[in-house]
């Protein structure tokens, strides 16, 4: 989990970085795996599934992406002191 201490001192891009990482080596891994697939009955629905799922995992980081966009913005500005303070202003966001 990321800190708002991490969140003030590091560059969002650092973070990018790590979320792209994590994507290509499940991409990479779906990959391998339909490779080594045979062909079998079942097979396209593997295919589609692993589709859905990569689609999943892209949206899922753009969407932490432009999270962690918005907390750095916020701690950088001391927004938030602490995770209480923070969830409190999270709490008035979904509020509204």
């Amino acid at each position: 989990m990321i800190t708002l201490e991490q969140l003030r001192t590091a560059d969002t891009r650092d973070i990018a970085d790590e979320l792209a990482y994590a994507i290509a080596a499940l991409i990479n891994t779906a990959r391998m795996s339909l490779e080594n697939e045979s062909g079998g009955a079942g097979s396209e629905q593997r295919v589609a599934d692993a589709a859905a799922t990569l689609e999943i995992a892209l949206a899922l980081t753009s969407a932490c992406i432009d999270g962690c966009d918005m907390l750095q913005r916020d701690a950088k500005r001391g927004v938030w002191s602490d995770d209480a303070e923070w969830r409190r202003g999270a709490a008035k966001r979904e509020a509204a």
